[in-house]
């Protein structure tokens, strides 16, 4: 078997991979998940996790939470569905237990993010979550898109093993080495699983990461959605389902610094059972303006977007580490032509 290497052309021979695991006869574990209510700071890694502005009542699936702006720095939200707001909240936000009562009598219980919004007004996020266990480690399955179904390929999310990322929520997932098929109900009630079956490829993602900062959260997707993985806890090559993986999101911090990872240009990685993929990234970071042309004139934005050398994109650091100074210079013979400042914000 050998690697197709991601940003370069060279390829390396490995030994032999895992093709097939159990059959896909072998029966079901059901698990059972339950509510747990985030205490704190958030301290979970989701993926380009959403925020909706707050502009009335807020929904979560057939559930209404009434909310009243006190001020433009205060909103007071129910956190009992169908009753008065009560809940303060203030632009520096909070957590809010929600809970409600279905149709069926049953109790419901909910969790989410509010805060302040950068344009005024406040947003909230989704924050429920539901806890159970494979094979003896911890299973977090959140609801990212805040419909309040927990089952949503490729929409809601996961983390295994007391990791801080989450991969999307996908029908397969990686607890150590081992994969195993994955089922959640819509309530999120139960969970079940059982071994893998399918092909498997290697992946290595982190061997040839070359920025010197924790990888906190890594995940890879196949380019259909329905199966996600985070490979920031992993070291090396490590067998995943065979397909075509794209990167769906990522983290990297040094102390109180730290960005988020997108696509960017980077190319897709084909892993089969016959060549796996290895992925040189992480090093050669470049800022590039953005630069439009048209009509004799060529406009230079105060805003950058950084690249590595496997085509990744760097955003939303912390701090801002954008620069505020410029420099054009002639092509032909590198002499300086103008220099100046980009205005901030």
């Amino acid at each position: 078997m050998h690697f197709h290497v991601a940003g370069s052309a060279a390829a390396l021979a490995l030994g032999s991979v895992l093709l097939t695991g159990p059959g896909q006869d072998a029966p079901f574990t059901e698990e059972a998940l339950t509510a747990q209510a985030p205490k704190g700071d958030w301290e979970y890694i989701i993926p380009d996790e959403e925020w909706f502005a707050i502009n009335g009542p807020i929904f979560v699936g057939p559930f209404e939470f009434r909310t009243s702006a006190k001020s433009d720095f205060k909103i007071e939200i129910a956190d009992t569905a169908g009753r008065d707001p009560k809940v303060g909240v203030n632009q520096s936000g909070d957590i809010v237990k929600l809970k409600a009562e279905t149709e069926d009598g049953e109790r419901w219980s909910y969790a989410i993010r509010v805060r302040g919004a950068a344009n005024g007004g406040f947003e909230w996020s989704p924050a429920g979550i539901r806890r159970g266990s494979i094979e003896g480690k911890k299973v977090l399955v959140f609801d990212r898109n805040g419909n309040g179904v927990y089952n949503d390929i490729g929409l809601d999310a996961i983390s295994i093993d007391g990791r801080p990322g989450a991969a999307m929520l996908g029908s397969v997932v990686l607890v150590g080495d081992e994969l195993f098929e994955l089922e959640v109900d819509e309530k999120g009630d139960t969970l079940r699983y059982r071994p893998y079956g399918g092909e498997t490829g290697l992946l290595d993602v982190t061997s040839e990461f070359g920025l010197k900062a924790d990888l906190e959260c890594c995940v890879f997707s196949t380019t259909g959605g329905d199966m996600s993985f985070d490979l920031a806890g992993t070291k090396g090559p490590v067998a995943v389902p065979v397909g075509t993986y794209e990167l769906t999101f990522g983290f990297v911090s040094k102390g109180s610094d730290s960005a988020k990872i997108g696509k960017g240009q980077m190319s897709n990685l084909e892993v089969d059972a016959e060549s796996g993929a290895l992925l040189e990234w992480g090093d050669e970071l470049e800022g590039r303006p953005m630069v439009r042309r048209g009509a004799g004139e060529v406009t230079i934005s105060p805003t950058y977007r950084i690249y590595g050398n496997g085509g990744e994109e760097y955003y939303d650091f912390t701090p801002d580490p954008m620069p505020s100074r410029y420099e054009l210079k002639d092509p032909e013979d590198d002499k300086r032509l103008k220099k100046g400042a980009l205005p901030s914000g």
